[in-house]
């Protein structure tokens, strides 16, 4: 995503952006960039293409063969990006959540690679003196590569369908332990079907148990967090974090050890960083959000900390909302948590309730932007009250302190008719964000997380604006990986 704060674009940046805007346009049944699209298939044909000029179309064993290398690369960076504590982040400036879906189209890349390969070697044969007839040799079980190598692309191909989203949204727990199990599975077949394999499948198990080690060291041990209960359909928990919380709107894998001690959940921030302690905000939404909130009632009855393990954080804005004079934050629902922590972070709010109860600010953040919009869909005036002592407090030091941005706060009531200043209705985000940027003719920055129709027409206007030269930068947070 491009930083367009700098004014005065010359002609060049202004075609840069324009092609960048195309790139990063939402292709509307993936909900994914044009980008992360075009680097698979690009991968994809670059193999075929090297393969092909490599041995030419007289040789198929050996372009198969070829093809097969290339899939099992490209199984190593596709490992690689699914980690969560390697340097790829930091160097390409993305945010785990859209490694993961780069390492999803990735893996259909490996997933053809090895199914064009495994299709020539049972048509023409892959090993002297097997002919053509291969395929009776694996389901007679003649001939041992022929099995092992068909067993790991089975494996491949039941971990590509078991990724499929029903089972992401809806099982998730299954699609995670199946995932692993079927990678392993792959990784082992791939180094019994060929010696030569061992090399890419020794790289790409390195890689993700380096991760999974660093991930049990920095959530061995259990926290004693605090839990708030105010709203009835929501808890806050406050915990000690032992890694420093270094952007606003990042998040954290949390395990609750009273529920079990395998079941990690990511869950945004709604602390502003550099804050005393790390906050969650969980909303009984799941199976496992109503269970949090029966471990955390169990706490209070029990006058007891809530246990509580937590390794991250991780994400980062692939823009700086610092550098923006305008910025428009969309929430919708519980997407609400990480503009919390954005709110917090510009208008210094912190968690720390004076004598007379009110949240106060502090003066150890400020921004060099003049206008903040927050726009926030939720379905009944309850939901507000989650957190309407932030917003309240940023709203008065808005208000009160000239030398911070000026406030403007639309939250929208959707299944009641909400009492002013509420709004009534959804609300139509394309339009307002084309008024926003219309009415203040400056850079501004994007922020969406909640439902995907929401993010998506945020997304689609700032694309729009961006096609029209307007400087425009936008993120989104995703509620899936």
């Amino acid at each position: 995503v491009m930083d367009l704060a700098a004014s005065s674009p010359s002609r060049a940046e202004r075609v840069w952006r324009a092609c960048a805007s195309r790139l990063h346009a939402r292709i509307p049944v993936l909900s994914e960039p044009v980008v992360f699209v075009l680097i698979p298939v690009c991968a994809l044909a670059l193999i075929i293409l090297v393969a092909g000029a490599a041995h030419g179309p007289h040789d198929p064993v050996g372009w198969a063969v070829f093809i097969s290398f290339g899939g099992l690369g490209v199984a190593i960076v596709a490992v690689i990006l699914a980690t969560k504590n390697s340097l790829q982040a930091r160097l390409l400036g993305l945010p785990f959540d859209r490694l993961v879906a780069l390492h999803r189209y990735l893996g259909y890349v490996v997933l053809t690679c090895i199914t064009i390969h495994m299709t020539i070697s049972f048509v023409v044969g892959g090993r002297p003196g097997d002919g053509a007839g291969s395929v009776e040799n694996v389901f007679e079980m003649r001939n041992a590569p022929y099995v092992y190598g068909f067993l790991g692309w089975l494996a491949l191909a039941l971990l590509a369908v078991t990724s499929l989203p029903p089972f992401r949204r809806r099982v998730y727990e299954f699609f995670k332990y199946t995932h692993i199990v079927l990678m392993l599975l792959f990784l082992i077949f791939a180094m019994l079907h060929a010696r030569i394999n061992a090399a890419f499948s020794a790289i790409a198990l390195f890689f993700w148990a380096v991760d999974k080690a660093v991930q049990e060291y920095r959530g061995a041990s259990d926290r004693a967090a605090s839990v708030d209960l105010t709203n009835p359909d929501m808890v806050k928990i406050s915990f000690p974090l032992s890694s420093r919380v270094t952007e606003p709107g990042q998040y954290v894998f949390v395990n609750i050890p009273a529920l079990s001690r395998l079941q990690w959940h990511p869950l945004s921030l709604t602390s502003a960083p550099n804050a005393p302690e790390a906050q969650i905000a969980v909303r009984a939404l799941g199976s496992y959000t109503h269970s949090v909130g029966g471990a955390a009632r169990a706490a209070i009855a029990e006058d007891r900390p809530l246990a509580i393990r937590a390794h991250g954080p991780y994400g980062c804005a692939e823009i700086n909302l610092d550098r923006y004079p305008v910025g428009v934050l969309v929430a919708g629902g519980i997407g609400i948590t990480p503009v919390i922590s954005i709110v917090r972070h510009i208008f210094g709010v912190v968690d720390e309730p004076t004598a007379s109860g009110r949240v106060e600010w502090k003066d150890d953040q400020l921004s060099r932007g003049k206008h903040v919009y927050v726009i926030w869909s939720v379905s009944t005036e309850e939901q507000v009250r989650w957190f309407a002592d932030v917003l309240a407090a940023a709203a008065a030091r808005a208000r009160d302190d000239a030398g911070m941005p000026a406030l403007h706060l639309e939250v929208y009531v959707t299944k009641q008719k909400g009492q002013p200043p509420l709004l009534s209705g959804r609300p139509d985000v394309a339009r307002r964000i084309s008024e926003i940027v219309a009415e203040h003719g400056v850079p501004a920055s994007v922020f969406a997380c909640g439902p995907a129709p929401l993010v998506e027409a945020a997304w689609d206007a700032s694309t729009r604006l961006q096609a029209q030269g307007r400087p425009v930068a936008f993120h989104r947070e995703t509620f899936e990986f």
